[in-house]
């Protein structure tokens, strides 16, 4: 742990201790007028100061430490430039410099010095999109408590700009302190899926009792009701897609310095609460509401300042067995049974079979022809590693009983290898985040990874993840609702359209005749919440699919993928020579980009499952699948799956390269041939010759 966080530990538990001291003393009351009176309470004064001398030398530690290896982005010093000299311009406007209000200046100075001191390490789009929606929501919320007389400020605006525009500036301090804390191995938590909204709850039990015993309950109306709704809707969406742990630091930043800020506000006559308390329990405990609500809104412009594919495996792990392989499958969908649409556990199931083969020791070599160079064959070697590249399971279009029947005898083969085995988990399979880490399996064991996992294979580096990462339908987080709505649709089965039937009944009859009542909206929320998942699951998802994405789209993919990686690569310590190997679009794909003195390769694995739906007048069933990707120490190979002769095929990738730019394949000389003399089945051949995934493009 380095000396900084140390040190910026003991300052923090110092100063709340010495803060809390001096509440004591005050005996938990403030009188309004006159302050001078802090005079004649030397222990209050000489604990109050100390306490506030603290807590700024934490925050300097804490910027110290936030501001290693972090790069220079000067134009963002004139955006805070800009909300700071507006903040400071209202100071006088509204008369608060009357008050002399020292250590809120002194606060107001060392929180803009750190704040952009932190921006000018983010994207300007990062700190732009902070700043916007801070501001928005401060609007709303300072408007709703100050409408209501939960709070007063000096100059009684409703709201006061100089609340509203110092959000921004003040939650960025916060959010920098979360990130610092994320870095602190000691403070680990262990992440689960069911508790990471537990400290939305938390918060929400804390502003009950807060609202009960100091007596707010009186002054709540529907304004401030519905923006606590707003806030509570967004904490638990934001909450429920990060780690508890980056939750929980939010938590505690926004209320170690929502404390200290409220505090000396109202110690110094900036502000004045309903009951004249010197905090108002109501308003701390919203903090951590804010901040995830402000974290939430960001998410709409596709900025997420929890850096959670840092935390996933982005470093690769030690390099491999040089005398085994590793193998990669993506998009075997399994359950799905559409009409134009089924996955395919026939041919998978003998592919499994082939690599157990492997395994036990049986020669089985691959022929190169002449893209062989040196060698006409290739030895393959036994799998260390077998990865699923996500879209395993189809837990969007299929029931639970589809995807039983489907997997049962996948499981016992997959159970049956020796090697170890890594799911990456994909958009259409991302109900399985629930359960997170490395479990037994068969001889062996499965490693259940959310985004992404890095690994090294004859000193090369790979990166896989699924590819939905690179899809612009997936840059924001609004289609991760959908594993939720899946689970609410299919919560009573078919009688779920007697609950459509009796909602709608339920409507008509409310707009015709009035809804009865307290119980009456509540039971027409309680139809609409089966009925409306239901509904959406049924028809909405057909919707979505014709929606523009990037399956089938590799030229959009690729643009996808330039963009996801020139953002992605600023986590990365060593950006030389990367291997990236996705799925997703269903197509194959093969992408070199050379930078300088670094090479980044893309590999796009195509799809396991048949699909015989017409797009723009062609058939996808001349889409090539049942690939998969060999990795061992000295190469890397597509290989295809021959479903009739149960044995596999090489697909050069300068093949794969030449269909890309020339598009029809009869245009190379005995390129044919040369297909056939590897293996090629004819069919695949005139599938092959065709790239329908350019043609729909």
């Amino acid at each position: 742990m380095r000396v900084n966080l140390v040190l910026a530990l003991v300052l923090v538990t110092a100063g709340f201790i010495l803060c809390t001291l001096s509440f004591v003393f005050l005996n938990i009351k403030i009188q309004q007028e006159p302050f001078s009176s802090w005079s004649e309470l030397p222990y209050v004064g000489m604990f109050h100061y100390s306490g506030i001398v603290c807590l700024a030398g934490a925050i300097v530690y804490l910027l110290m430490e936030t501001r290693v290896n972090m790069g220079v982005n000067s134009r963002n010093l004139l955006l805070i430039f800009v909300v700071v000299s507006a903040n400071l311009l209202y100071f006088f406007i509204g008369g608060y410099y009357a008050l002399r209000p020292v250590f809120f200046l002194v606060g107001l100075v060392v929180t803009s010095v750190i704040s952009a001191w932190i921006a000018v390490g983010m994207d300007t789009k990062d700190l732009v999109a902070f700043i916007v929606t801070a501001t928005l929501v401060a609007m709303m919320d300072e408007y709703a408590h100050t409408s209501v007389g939960t709070l007063s400020y000096f100059d009684n605006a409703v709201p006061s700009p100089l609340t509203v525009l110092g959000w921004s500036i003040f939650m960025i301090l916060i959010v920098a302190a979360a990130q610092v804390m994320m870095r602190i191995r000691s403070l680990d938590v262990q992440d689960r899926k069911m508790l990471r909204t537990l400290p939305v709850v938390v918060s929400i039990l804390l502003i009950l009792a807060a609202t009960l015993l100091q007596g707010y309950t009186s002054v709540f109306n529907w304004v401030l009701v519905l923006v606590y709704v707003m806030l509570l809707v967004a904490s638990l969406f934001y909450t429920y897609g990060h780690p508890l742990k980056w939750n929980i630091y939010l938590m505690i930043g926004s209320l170690m310095f929502g404390f200290f800020m409220e505090y000396i506000g109202r110690w110094e006559g900036l502000w004045t609460f309903r009951f004249m308390e010197p905090v108002s329990l109501l308003i701390l405990f919203s903090w951590p509401l804010r901040i995830w609500t402000v974290n939430a809104f960001c998410l709409l412009f596709n900025v997420d300042f929890s850096n959670s594919l840092e935390n996933h495996g982005v470093n690769p792990s030690n390099d491999t067995d040089s005398k085994k392989s590793v193998i990669v499958i993506a998009d075997t969908h399994f359950g799905l049974k559409q009409k134009d649409q089924t996955c395919d556990p026939n041919a998978f199931s003998d592919f499994l079979h082939w690599v157990r083969r492997l395994e036990q020791g049986e020669k089985i070599n691959l022929n190169l022809g002449v893209w062989g160079a040196e060698r006409e064959v290739m030895d393959l070697r036994p799998p260390e590693k077998v990865i699923f590249l996500g879209d395993i399971l189809e837990m969007w279009d299929a029931s639970s009983n589809s995807i039983d029947v489907c997997t049962r005898s996948i499981v016992q083969s997959i159970s049956s290898l020796t090697c170890e085995k890594v799911y990456v988990l994909g958009n259409h399979d991302v109900d399985l985040v629930e359960i997170l880490g490395k479990y037994p399996l068969g001889l062996s064991s499965i490693d259940i990874i959310e985004e992404a996992y890095a690994t090294l294979k004859g000193g090369r580096k790979y990166l896989f993840v699924h590819g939905h990462q690179f899809d612009r339908l997936f840059t924001l987080p609004s289609w991760r609702i959908l594993p939720p709505i899946r689970h609410a649709a299919l919560t009573f089965g078919s009688y779920s359209w007697l609950f459509v039937a009796l909602f709608t009944v339920d409507i008509i009859l409310g707009f015709t005749m009035g809804f009865g009542g307290v119980t009456g909206i509540i039971l027409t929320i309680f139809l609409g919440m089966v009925s409306l998942p239901f509904l959406i699951i049924m028809f909405g998802r057909d919707v979505w699919n014709n929606i523009r994405s990037t399956k089938y789209k590799p030229r959009d993919a690729k643009s996808g993928f330039e963009g996801w990686w020139n953002k992605f690569s600023k986590k990365v310590e060593n950006l030389k020579n990367w291997n990236i190997v996705y799925g997703h679009t269903h197509t194959i794909d093969f992408l070199v980009k050379v930078e300088g003195d670094s090479i980044l390769t893309a590999f796009n694995v195509p799809s396991w499952i048949r699909d015989s739906s017409i797009r723009k007048g062609r058939s996808l069933e001349n889409v090539l699948r049942h690939v998969f990707l060999y990795i061992d120490d000295k190469s890397d190979e597509f290989i295809g799956w021959d479903t009739k002769a149960k044995k596999p095929f090489l697909i050069p990738k300068d093949v794969i390269i030449e269909r890309r730019e020339r598009g029809d394949l009869r245009k190379v000389l005995d390129i044919e041939q040369g297909l056939r003399d590897i293996g090629w089945p004819q069919e695949l051949i005139e599938k092959f010759y065709y790239n329908v995934a350019d043609v729909i493009a």
